[in-house]
């Protein structure tokens, strides 16, 4: 269901939110924190169990709630242990914790990582399903509510590309040069290792947007996967660059020859 409130949009199914004046996006809780002046995300809670009516003994809220981070992220294995998280802050800053022995741990050290939602990930390659790799996790769950299988790999290191080998493979880049930049340097490290690879730009999406601002305003799961059927398969830039040699140099196969530009 789709909820207009001029100059919002509000998205019942996601319980998310657009400002079409200062272009912004979030959840509820985000938009009571923006409008009353909150900071600790639980001051928001209750405002709202005070003005609804809710029993504040009748809930029992994340104790991220009650500091200064906003939300954390977990990444799992395939048996569903954690192995390591990722803490968004108020401030927009990142921290990093890995699991280690049933604690958690500040720091990542020689942790191996691991895609985000790496038991779907393995779910949707093994029944042919499309992934989606996107720039954070926010996206990522934002894409897994909807019922779509979705990663990714902020933070860019570990051998987290063999997780994706064989798969189905579309990367959403956010709208920014840096997203696109990101985007272009996974779908060169996945080129001719998985089963079909697309790099998918959405259409009408703001500045520095989002596929969470996308859905937000006027995109649907079914537009989505409309867009990403329609999509192209990535061409790679680095094999459509040609190498240029000296004459005389060894040329091992014909198709070598053919990309290769002699020098007179």
């Amino acid at each position: 269901m789709l909820t207009v409130i001029l100059p919002a949009v509000f998205k019942r199914e996601l319980g998310v939110w657009h400002c079409h004046c200062c272009n912004k996006s979030g959840t509820v809780i985000d938009l009571v924190m923006a409008t009353q002046g909150f900071q600790p995300p639980i001051e928001a809670v209750n405002y709202l169990a005070e003005k609804y009516g809710i029993d504040q003994s009748s809930y029992q809220l994340s104790e991220i709630f009650y500091n200064e981070e906003e939300k954390e992220y977990v990444y799992i294995d395939l048996e569903g242990t954690p192995v390591h998280k990722t803490i968004r802050k108020v401030d927009k800053s990142f921290s990093q914790m890995r699991y280690v022995n049933g604690r958690w741990e500040w720091g990542l050290k020689d942790t191996k990582l691991v895609l985000y939602n790496l038991p779907a990930v393995f779910k949707a390659k093994k029944s042919d399903e499309t992934i989606f790799v996107v720039e954070g996790e926010k996206d990522a769950e934002t894409l897994t509510r909807i019922g779509l299988a979705a990663t990714t790999n902020t933070l860019g290191a570990g051998k987290w590309k063999n997780a994706l080998i064989g798969g189905n493979v579309v990367i959403i880049p956010d709208n920014d040069l840096t997203g696109e930049q990101h985007a272009k340097h996974i779908a060169e490290e996945l080129y001719n290792k998985v089963r079909s690879l697309k790099l998918l730009e959405l259409p009408g999406l703001s500045v520095k947007g989002d596929v969470t601002d996308w859905l937000s305003q006027d995109g649907s799961k079914e537009e989505l996967l409309d867009l990403a059927e329609k999509c192209l398969p990535y061409n790679s830039e680095m094999i459509n660059k040609h190498i240029i040699i000296n004459n005389g140099d060894f040329f091992p196969t014909p198709l070598a020859k053919d990309l290769i530009i002699k020098e007179n």
